[in-house]
């Protein structure tokens, strides 16, 4: 089957927590433009093939999600945002039929938004659930989560050899069962909830390649990316104290004992 192989961003890289890498099959990171990394916790459901984490979604914040891929072979990877592959837009399942990047050995990739063809992405940002990618197409059932899927590729058969850039991406496809007024009610449920962005065009090339994966991942990551007030309320992030220059009322509170004086 047909792949993706990133060209923008395939960097040589330095193994990354390397004490974990032949469990884990690739390293995976959320960081901003500049690399800095989001702050993550762990989550207290981890499952042997499965590691999932919360991360402190900033408001308006550009992410990218770095992938290295410590193995001498090259691993398939389908990536879902908010439960939509970020390759062709559908509703995923991280299965091993659907649209997915290929990540040679020991190498890096960093993926930096919804592939819109061959040459270009529209870039990853936080934002409200009403405004992200998925609710658009009224596609509330995964919400501020990202997921990648790990795959080994099959070796039954050699591979033929390497073929061009390919051309416009898959035609986007509607969440099943999705209308106009359940996407409302959905939206205003979700006003908040973090979700991601379609945000403004950038250059990422990318070419075909041929990759036939197996029929199971052999890992996935999964990160459930939330606001700092929802965290809070689940007791992993610290509260946002406020400011004491600026109190949430309208008017002086009387101070505690206060009595009023007889003129």
């Amino acid at each position: 089957m047909y792949r993706l192989l990133l060209l923008s961003a395939a960097l040589i890289a330095a193994p990354v927590a390397a004490a974990h890498t032949a469990k884990r099959f690739v390293e995976f990171e959320v960081t901003d433009p500049t690399g800095r990394s989001f702050t993550t916790y762990p989550a207290a459901s981890e499952a042997g093939d499965v590691l999932r984490r919360y991360l402190l979604a900033e408001p308006g914040a550009r992410y990218r999600l770095r992938l290295y891929n410590p193995n001498a072979e090259r691993v398939g990877v389908v990536i879902a945002v908010d439960g939509r592959n970020i390759i062709s837009g559908r509703r995923s399942e991280l299965g091993a039929g659907e649209a997915m990047y290929v990540i040679d050995g020991h190498r890096t990739q960093v993926f930096s938004g919804w592939r819109t063809d061959a040459d270009h992405v529209q870039a990853f940002y936080f934002t409200d659930a009403g405004d992200s990618y998925a609710g658009a197409w009224g596609d509330y059932s995964a919400m501020g989560t990202i997921a990648v899927a790990v795959f080994r590729e099959q070796h039954a058969r050699a591979r033929p050899p390497e073929l061009g850039v390919p051309g416009q991406g898959a035609p986007r496809a509607k969440a099943p069962g999705a209308d106009a007024g359940s996407a409302a009610r959905e939206s205003s449920a979700a006003e908040d909830r973090a979700g991601t962005g379609f945000g403004e065009r950038q250059w990422s090339h990318s070419r075909r390649v041929h990759f036939d994966a197996d029929r199971t991942p052999a890992f996935r990551h999964i990160v459930k990316y939330e606001w700092r007030s929802a965290l809070c309320r689940r007791g992993l992030a610290a509260c946002d104290p406020g400011n004491r220059m600026w109190p949430d009322t309208g008017f002086a509170p009387r101070p505690p004992g206060y009595v009023a004086p007889r003129w």
